[in-house]
Order: C-alpha cells, then structure tokens, then sequence
C-alpha cells in the first residue's frame, strides 16, 4: 500500500540509528587465482536447456571457459569443486530495493544477507545518492562485499522537498535542471513519484532522453499509464497499484477528477487529513473495480508491449501490505534477522497508522484490489509483457534476498513456468539495463556471478532457495560460510 510505505519509510528515519560499518562481510571466503566447478549442471536461463557435466573455468572474477567435463590436474592456485549433481544459475537480482533508508540501512549486514541468497544485483529505486555512491564504489573496489548495484538516488517526488532523498519538482525548468544534475552526479536512472504535475513529468522524460538516463518508477496521478508508457518510461513499479483499476474503469475521468482534490493530501502522510483521504480514495476504486473494462485494459497492454515498457510488479510487497494484519507475519522466522529492536515495533500493523485506521470493508476493498492485480499480471503475460523480479525491499515484513525468491514464486502461481519465473531475476534483467553483453546467463567471458543448486529450479522453482555455494566478485563462498552470513546478522551485534 503507497501510504504505508511513505509512512514507514518516513518514519523509520527518524527512530532508527542510521549507522555504517566499514568492515568488509564477517564470514571468511575462498580466494584463489582460479576456480574451477567440475562435472556441473548448467542451465541455459535463456533456452531451458541444461548443459550437463561441464567443466566451468572462472578467474579474476569472469568465466574463462567452459568445457564438457574431463579429468584433469589443474595448479596450486586453483580451486577445484567437485560439483557432481549440483546446478549452476547466474546470480540472482532485486530490482526494486530502498537500502539507504529504512530498516535495511547497515550494508554489511543487509548485503550479508543478500549474497547468501544468490542475490548479486539490485536496483535501487530511491536514496541518499552520496551513501549508495560510496557503497557502490565499495562493493566496486572490494572493500564491502555485496551485489552489484545500479543506483537511483532521490526519488523525484512532487510538491516538496523531503530531506536528501525526495525531490521537489516545482517546473519544468527545474525538472530538467534536476534530470541534469543527478546525471551529472552520477545516477544510473531518474527514479519518479505518485505526485509529479503534468508539465513537469514531460520535462523529466524529454531531458532523460537528452541526456541518455532511464527513468523509471511510479505513474505520476496527472497522467495517464498509456501517456507513460508513450513517454518512455522504462518500468513501471507495483503494477500501478492500487490505481490500475481506476483507469480501466468505463468512467475513468469521473473517478479521475473525483480522486483529484484528494491527492495533494494524500501526499503529506503526516497531514491529519491524510489517512482519511486515502481511505475515501479506497471507496473511489472499488467502485471502478465494479467498472473494469477489459477492453481499456487491452489498449494498455498493447501500448505496454509495442513500447517495451517493462513491469516490476513487486508481487510480495503487495501480498504482505494487504495481509499485514495477520498475526502470522509476526511469527516468521525470518523476524530474526531484522537487526533493530524497533523495527518490530514500527512493523505492528497497530502503530501504522492507515491500516489501524482502516474498517474491514476497507480492508475487503483492498484484498479485491489486490486479487484483481494479480489477474492483470497473468493477462499482461498473455500480451508478452516483460517482467523484472523485486520486492520493495523497506516495507514491513520484507526481507533481504529472502523475499525475492518468494517473489519468483508467486510468479509461478500467476501461471509463470519455473523458467520464466526464474528469467525475471536474471536474464531480463540483464536485458533492461543493457548489461546482456555481460550479466544475466553463463557463458565464456561474462562476470561470474554465480549460484551453484543442488536441485533443478526448472522443476521446482522453489529449488532456487537449495544454495550450495554462491560466486561474487571472483570469490567462493561455500554453504557453511553463507550460514555464518545469516548467523552474523542473527546474532544482532
């Protein structure tokens, strides 16, 4: 739900101690001039196909060769796997992160967590630009062990500033004087928001253009998902969720011009007129729920596929926001790897205060909105839209890397084959930010960022999760050492 991540993600910056260790990751790893994976299983995350009994070469961090298996002595600087039976994928990416901000803000331990569920790549959709530059260059030069990390800086939000990490947008003129300078200052893509004026959303598309930067995110409520789509927009986040079905509605203007005066409020969280907003807004959509006109849904489709525009729909975010009353979050045990004593606090669906707020028809009201979403995913694969895997990570209830292979599940359960779940995460990736030439799949002279399973995924997706061992960064890193991974960020020191 939009008003509870604004909320927490405004919150927690000012109950939680923002604090950075420097200190590389404290679990010991295998180093060598050169590692060698004998008698492995390859899967082609292209084709499906499976390469079996290879010989897979990596030095310096790249794949130098792979070979069908042959015995063979290799040098003392070499360290050989056995891997007969095992599996090997490309590591894994989340595309939609917020780690600078939040509950996830110490790397070493958010990162620990993240390579010991293959994830070595994420997107961050909005942040501190000087803190995730100075991680970025870390992971970069070896001193921080984590992912790969593509980086948006601010969030280019609407009306107002809101510290380092939303960004007013009051003109055109500043729109693309803004687009300018974080080009300059050395983001990877603009990231928009949910209040971005008319005028003000071309600029930023026409000077993203310009100057060759991606920009991606929310849909901005003064224009339309197919004017987005036209614009150029790179992905859009959380289908456009909950508002989708508001534009399919065969009175889409009317609900439209009936939502406008409720949006200027709705973008302050900390307005006292906010939260009930947000909650007559509610009412507004499930009444176009009742209007959903698949015909309208189509023309959006279409426009999706002609214009590559790509989904991210962050489908275990929507799932936890619209089932965060169930007592049974609270009792994962994944709860023992959130390292700060009040998140647990802040993450009580009680002390957030638009769902506390929240009648149970209103609470019915977002469930449907949410099973009609997960219709619209299966429809928009029909329609061969692509899709990226991520999963907001700042929300409550989601968990670095842990979350994502939930993510490729719920893919499945859309009607997604285990293989185009598991694409989501490596091959499309690779393919939207341009990196196919060196990411996303293996094979000779690409970065060996790599898992090694001891299942098929293609069987079982949920096979992703049996890590054996994980490569990043030209180094090793076996099942025992992934365990004292996790064991250090458990011990909440």
């Amino acid at each position: 739900m939009l008003l509870i991540r604004s909320y927490y993600s405004f919150i927690s910056i000012s109950v939680i101690t923002l604090f950075f260790l420097m200190s590389r990751v404290c679990a010991q790893t295998i180093s060598a001039d050169t590692i060698i994976l004998e008698q492995i299983h390859i899967i082609d995350v292209n084709t499906g196909k499976i390469k079996r009994n290879r010989t897979v070469e990596i030095h310096s961090g790249f794949i130098t060769a792979i070979k069908k298996y042959k015995k063979k002595n290799y040098g003392n600087n070499s360290l050989v796997i056995e891997a007969r039976g095992r599996y090997l994928i490309p590591g894994l990416w989340d595309m939609h992160v917020h780690i600078s901000q939040g509950p996830w803000y110490n790397p070493e331990k958010t990162f620990a967590l993240m390579i010991a569920n293959g994830i070595t790549g994420i997107r961050e959709m909005g942040g501190n630009l000087n803190v995730l530059k100075r991680w970025k260059e870390q992971v970069r030069n070896g001193a921080l062990i984590g992912p790969r990390m593509i980086i948006a800086g601010p969030i280019l939000y609407g009306d107002r500033n809101i510290g380092v990490t939303y960004l007013a947008v009051p003109s055109s003129a500043a729109a693309r004087h803004i687009v300018d300078s974080l080009k300059s200052g050395g983001v990877d893509f603009i990231k928009v928001y949910n209040f971005i004026e008319r005028e003000q959303y071309f600029a930023i598309a026409d000077e993203a253009k310009k100057q060759k930067l991606p920009f991606a995110g929310h849909v901005p409520w003064s224009i339309s998902l197919i004017e987005a789509s036209d614009a150029g927009q790179s992905s859009i986040e959380h289908l456009n969720f909950p508002f989708f079905a508001e534009e399919c509605a065969k009175e889409a203007t009317r609900f439209r011009q009936m939502d406008i005066s409720k949006i200027f409020q709705f973008s302050r969280p900390f307005d006292r007129n906010s939260i009930p907003a947000f909650l007559e807004q509610l009412h507004y959509l499930d009444s176009a729920l009742q209007q959903f006109d698949q015909k309208k849904a189509d023309t959006i489709y279409d426009h999706f596929a002609a214009n590559h525009t790509w989904q991210c729909p962050t489908l275990i975010y929507l799932k936890t926001s619209v089932n965060i009353r169930d007592s049974i979050l609270k009792k994962d045990p994944l709860m023992k790897y959130v390292y700060y004593s009040r998140v647990q606090h802040d993450w009580d669906y009680k002390n957030i205060p638009v769902v506390a707020g929240m009648s149970e028809l209103e609470y019915r009201i977002l469930q449907r909105l949410y099973e009609k979403n997960l219709k619209i995913v299966s429809d928009m694969k029909k329609k061969n839209i692509s899709f990226l895997a991520g999963t907001d990570l700042i929300n409550p209830f989601i968990y670095p890397g842990f979350s994502l292979h939930q993510e490729l599940q719920l893919f499945v359960e859309r009607g997604f084959t285990a293989l185009e779940a598991l694409q989501t995460a490596t091959t499309n990736p690779a393919v939207f930010l341009g990196l196919e030439d060196s990411l996303g799949s293996i094979s000779e002279g690409k970065y060996a960022d790599l898992i090694m399973l001891d299942a098929n995924p293609l069987k079982d997706i949920h096979n992703t999760q049996r890590i054996e061992a994980v490569i990043v960064q030209g180094k090793y890193y076996n099942r025992k050492q992934l365990d004292k991974l996790l064991e250090s960020v458990a011990e909440k020191k």
